[in-house]
């Protein structure tokens, strides 16, 4: 029973995670919606992305296939979050585009709206001078 843990731990583990990197890129690339930050998620994600970066770099005493494997996670997961950046910088400028043309037609209108009240002025001042005094 111990062994069949272990050898769950030491194999299955490692598939589970890689699995668990190529899904987040998957998703990341494939999501159309709009990206939103979630903070916490952010960073929990970052911290796990450290940690596994930090140990497939730094983790002399692991064996070669454990490296491997989380360097794999790590660039899997730090791809996937490249990629959601760009997103969300994307739909960032877009969306500041949208408002800058909302801003624009909305002081057009308005700008027209004042040209028109003073025309409309200027027409009802004109026939009071045509008038004449009462």
């Amino acid at each position: 029973m111990v062994r069949l843990l272990a050898a769950v731990w030491q194999f299955g583990l490692p598939v589970v995670l890689v699995l668990f990197g190529a899904g987040a890129l998957v998703a990341a690339v494939t999501d159309r919606e709009r990206p939103r930050l979630r903070q916490r998620i952010g960073w929990f994600g970052l911290v796990v992305w450290l940690k596994f970066a930090g140990e497939a770099a730094f983790g002399d005493g692991r064996p070669r296939l454990e490296r491997e494997w989380k360097g794999l996670v790590a660039v899997l997961l730090g791809l996937a979050a490249l990629v959601w950046l760009v997103k969300w910088l994307r739909w960032r400028r877009r969306d500041a585009a949208r408002r800058d043309a909302a801003r624009r037609d909305a002081d057009r209108r308005e700008a027209a709206q004042r040209e028109a009240g003073r025309r409309e002025a200027g027409r009802r001042d004109a026939g009071r001078r045509d008038a004449g005094p009462a």
